[in-house]
């Protein structure tokens, strides 16, 4: 008989038994280095405020919110950390879940809509019934996003065509509207309004000039035009 698990309870589970979640790197991609830099000085100082949430697999936990706490924890050398463990049940679901209120790029909004699509549709209708609760997938995934449907298939249109704008996309050089426009420009071989599209770039450059070294922008311009 399993052993009932309190999700209300907060214990020491040594770092040897802790391993990331595998959906957390496929859906959560964004790199944050300066953010994950400054988490690190803050756990140094005061310590861990928050303790991850974890689920058990076998003779380990995987790690479904606070990925970014258990690397800094490990830099730092601690050998247990506090967590909370959860059931396994609707794992998918519980890991989306757990992040509903981290920062997220439109990219891995979109990600966490696939999984969930993924997820519910493996179900038995049985099974599906029971978890909606009367509301179609759809209806399901609207309350957990705030990811238009509009939104969604541009991205996947971008993606089939042209993967290589959705990093424009993630860095937020361009709307998801602005490179299906372009995408689809290109597609159809209609002419692209360059001025605006340029003066657009520029615009969201000088936003992100702040965070992204002017090196990083050389890079990718070289990538671009070689």
């Amino acid at each position: 008989m399993e052993e009932k698990i309190n999700e209300k309870e907060i214990v020491d589970i040594p770092i040897k038994k802790l391993e990331n979640h595998p959906l957390n790197e496929s859906i959560y991609s964004s790199r944050r280095e300066e953010e994950d830099l400054e988490l690190q000085q803050s756990i140094d100082e005061i310590g861990l405020l928050e303790p991850l949430t974890v689920i058990p697999k076998g003779k380990v936990y995987q790690i479904i919110s606070g990925n970014r706490r258990f690397s800094a924890l490990l830099r730092l050398g601690y050998k247990k950390i506090q967590c909370r463990v959860v059931s396994d049940e609707h794992e998918i679901i519980k890991l989306i879940q757990h992040n509903k209120y981290r920062e997220k790029s439109i990219i891995e909004k979109r990600n966490e809509i696939r999984e969930m699509k993924n997820y519910l549709k493996s179900l038995s209708g049985k099974e599906r019934k029971k978890f909606l609760g009367g509301r179609t997938i759809r209806e399901y995934i609207n309350s957990e996003s705030d990811l238009h449907q509009s939104t969604l298939y541009k991205l996947d249109y971008i993606e089939k065509n042209n993967p290589k704008i959705l990093e424009d996309i993630n860095l937020g050089l361009v709307s998801p509207t602005e490179g299906f426009q372009l995408v689809k420009s290109e597609i159809e071989n209609k002419d692209i309004d360059t001025e605006y599209t340029v003066k657009n770039i520029e615009s969201r450059i000088r936003k992100l000039s702040a965070i992204v070294p002017k090196k990083d922008w050389e890079d990718m311009l070289k990538r671009i035009y070689g």
